[in-house]
């Protein structure tokens, strides 16, 4: 019961903070907004108006509003197993103790939490049966929390899903372009994306040289995964071409 709890509340946090980001990206700016501030040189716009340009962003919405619906299922089924446990124990601890008095299973079956509370303060309440009412109404609540929190992540991914989809220009030559004004400006994230534009051709001639440079620098930044895609670049190119595209970037690093 306490490994559940420890673990509901990690996703909370990891709820919490994925709301903030995407309530700040759902409400903070319109496509307007981006385009102006990206056209004066500010790289955070800049790179927002790459990626609604992209495609791959309406593909990822969709992958991570997949992901949220099977977390709520998964949890669902955690809860509704962990539920059945406890009624078990209830029913048998109800079995051992029918004659009691101060059992009233209509009361139960019409509000479980309320008749749980209220048993839970009875002096002569039956202490096996008061502690399976205790967990059966914590996990009610929890369970009320947690689809609480998975479902604003729902609405709000919906809601980001929607101010993309208005931005009706798809073009991934246009993605490129402000991608590398914000990479140039050493935006990690805009780094990294130009790797990925590199190697993949997308809006760009595929040069993996010029992918590898673009991870490298993104790997300077401080972006991990930037480092692994570097090195399966690194086995495909010549040990001279290697040399020199690390020359390149650690002079363009030591310049900013």
């Amino acid at each position: 019961m306490i490994t559940l709890l420890s673990r509901i509340l990690s996703q909370f946090i990891t709820l919490y903070l994925s709301l903030f980001i995407l309530i700040g990206s759902a409400f903070g700016a319109n496509s307007e907004d981006i385009r102006e501030m990206a056209k004066l040189g500010e790289p955070d716009a800049q790179y927002q108006l790459g990626i609604l340009y992209s495609l791959g962003e309406r593909s990822a919405l969709d992958d991570q509003l997949r992901d949220a619906i099977d977390e709520k299922l998964e949890a669902l089924n955690e809860m509704d197993e962990l539920t059945d446990s406890i009624r078990s124990s209830l029913f048998s601890n109800i079995d051992n103790n029918r004659a009691r008095p101060d059992l009233n299973l209509a009361d139960f079956v019409r509000n479980p939490i309320e008749y749980a509370n209220s048993y839970s303060d009875r002096i002569d309440a039956d202490i096996n049966i008061r502690s399976d009412l205790e967990r059966l109404s914590l996990v009610a609540q929890v369970q009320k929390m947690q689809m609480g929190f998975i479902d604003q992540k729902i609405d709000m991914l919906t809601l980001r899903k929607s101010f993309v989809n208005s931005f009706e220009i798809e073009n991934n030559s246009e993605a490129a372009k402000w991608f590398s004004l914000a990479a140039e400006q050493g935006h990690m994230p805009a780094q990294y994306r130009m790797g990925e534009i590199y190697s993949s051709g997308k809006g760009v001639d595929e040069n993996l040289n010029t992918a590898y440079m673009w991870y490298l620098l993104a790997e300077l930044s401080g972006n991990s995964d930037a480092k692994v895609k570097k090195q399966e670049i690194e086995r495909l190119l010549p040990a001279q071409t290697i040399r020199q595209a690390n020359a390149l970037v650690y002079m363009k690093a030591s310049a900013h």
